[in-house]
């Protein structure tokens, strides 16, 4: 207890002194903006992780200081509200509680029960494949966090109340895993790989197709670390259950749907399907979002009444609002000028080999991700490696795949939005969730991710 006050103490005091350095940038032989973005930085990402206030009150305290040192204007932050991507989050969590209000997480865990194994094994297995599959048919992570827990939290009140607290610590680690990074497997699995086709799309005017993501990305980025994540969740918990104990069904199976249900399943259904063809109706993922919202919150002619709307998370959106605040701070404080000058230099000290220009190309997101999300990373650097490509004879979308290897590999919650939800939830251990996070980013940083690079190289993908 002792020792967790005084770890508590020492976050606290060095989130202030980061805070206090941010805004006073005492160094003059140091530009001043970046003492300041570098100061907010820190402080921003010590106190998200460490949590000695709310991430909102964080984000609060971050984008005023951003304002006090005039990194960027009030105009600046409220042309952030506009941002697309923002946009098609809400509308996501919006849908995401209509499918909690339909109690559709009810039917799906009523469904599997049936077939839930009696073994880790099989149980981490299948959560993970779950885990996965949502990925595929459900665009943005948060959304998929926000519909998943509940399932897993009914799948574990399957098994006898004696294993369900450890087993619903597995269930929730599993699903979050897998259909986070797991998730960065597909185009629309995660909110970066959609930025980076979006910008690699406007610049070159060559669309990026689900299924050659698909195909390239998906048995690494999607597969394999979907796997390494069920294995060392295996190992980490194997010792802590023999044979799982079932309950024994005492509720009456329901299959009926009401007339809101299907109505609302219907809607859905139409969504996904709009989706999935936005290349035969040139409608964006955010309008079908959109469209979507408005139909199931507009009672009496759709199912639900627009009062459930206030079930948003708010405080969430705003730190995730902050994300994009800080963004744009970051390239208007010149590092993003700084980090590209070095890049260039840096291609400049390599040789000839393609593949050290890609991996070089993968290893550029990091230093950034660990001070931002990957989405504003996304943001950031794409636009300057399809410039750099350009001038060395790099293919820009192989330039681009590559730059999304780097966004995929997240070694902590708060470099991308989804885990930060999940770890704000008070749901999984958050011990456990960050070690099993730097494990897999380690694995795939020094084992998965050069064999990928290499296979792209001998089919002369790069």
């Amino acid at each position: 207890m002792r020792s967790k006050r005084c770890s508590f103490r020492s976050h606290f005091i060095f989130g202030i002194l980061f805070l206090v350095f941010g805004l006073t940038a005492p160094f003059p032989s140091i530009p001043i903006k970046l003492q300041q973005i570098f100061g907010l930085m820190s402080f921003a990402i010590i106190f998200w992780i460490s949590q000695p206030i709310t991430i909102e009150k964080t984000s609060f305290l971050l984008i005023s200081g951003i304002l006090l040192t005039n990194l960027v204007g009030v105009e600046s932050i409220i042309l952030s509200l506009s941002n697309k991507t923002l946009w098609l989050v809400i509308s996501g969590m919006a849908i995401s509680i209509s499918v909690i209000e339909f109690k559709f997480t009810t039917k799906v865990a009523q469904l599997l029960g049936k077939h839930l194994p009696t073994s880790l094994v099989g149980l981490v297995i299948q959560m993970h494949f779950l885990g996965l599959l949502t990925a595929m048919i459900v665009p943005a992570g948060i959304v998929r966090v926000i519909l998943l827990f509940p399932i897993g939290n009914a799948i574990a009140e399957q098994y006898s109340e004696y294993q369900q607290i450890e087993l619903k610590k597995v269930i929730l680690l599993s699903l979050t895993l897998s259909t986070i990074l797991g998730g960065f497997g597909f185009l629309t699995g995660a909110v970066p790989n959609m930025i980076s086709s979006g910008l690699f799309t406007a610049d070159t005017n060559i669309p990026v197709t689900w299924s050659s993501w698909l195909f390239w990305m998906s048995p690494s980025v999607g597969l394999l670390r979907t796997i390494t994540s069920a294995l060392i969740i295996l190992i980490i918990f194997s010792r802590n259950f023999g044979k799982l104990s079932k309950k024994k069904n005492t509720n009456k199976d329901n299959r009926s749907f009401d007339h809101k249900q299907i109505l609302g399943m219907i809607i859905i259904a139409c969504c996904v399907l709009g989706l999935i063809t936005d290349s035969i109706h040139g409608c964006s993922p955010l309008n079908v979002c959109l469209l979507t919202v408005v139909l199931i919150f507009s009672r009496p002619i759709g199912p639900l009444p627009i009062r459930f709307v206030k079930n948003l998370n708010f405080g969430f959106l705003f730190y995730l609002f902050s994300l994009f605040v800080l963004g744009d701070a970051t390239e208007a404080s010149g590092v993003m000028v700084i980090y590209k000058n070095s890049i260039v230099d840096f291609f400049k000290l390599l040789d000839s080999s393609p593949i050290h220009y890609y991996g070089f190309t993968m290893l550029s997101a990091l230093p950034l991700s660990f001070f931002m999300d990957v989405a504003a990373v996304a943001v950031l650097l794409t636009p300057v490696f399809l410039e750099i490509s350009n001038i060395i004879g790099m293919q820009p979308y192989s330039a681009m795949m590559s730059l999304s290897l780097g966004t995929s590999i997240v070694f902590f919650p708060y470099q991308a939005a989804p885990l930060m939800y999940a770890f704000n939830s008070g749901s999984i251990p958050k011990k456990t969730f960050i070690k099993l996070l730097v494990i897999i980013s380690i694995i795939s940083l020094c084992v998965i991710y050069p064999v990928t690079l290499l296979v792209w190289s001998l089919s002369g993908f790069i």
